[in-house]
């Protein structure tokens, strides 16, 4: 799977990396990366979703309440300018 990457961030093709990202700096989009809703927690103003992108859990705040529910499909898209990537062998960040 393909994730965006802030401008200036180099590895190499095939390279394993780690992805970093505030559950802030990810909005559901349409056009953005495929999802499974596995809970959605309203907080007041914002509501924590719980969602599987393949074996991999993440959390993302959206405002205000959502329309999606458990085991809806939805997408992400990440701010690409808010992300970190690290090198998976070392941890160092790239």
């Amino acid at each position: 799977m393909r994730w965006p990457v802030p401008n200036g961030v180099h590895y190499r093709e095939g390279q394993s990396v780690k992805y970093g990202i505030r559950p802030v700096h990810l909005d559901v989009d349409s056009g953005g990366i495929p999802a499974e809703v596995v809970v959605v927690e309203p907080m007041g103003a914002e509501t924590e979703l719980v969602v599987k992108v393949g074996d991999t859990s993440l959390t993302l705040v959206t405002h205000g309440r959502s329309s999606a529910g458990p085991g809806e499909r939805i997408a992400l898209a990440p701010q690409a300018a808010h992300a970190h990537v690290f090198d998976a062998a070392t941890g160092a960040r790239l």
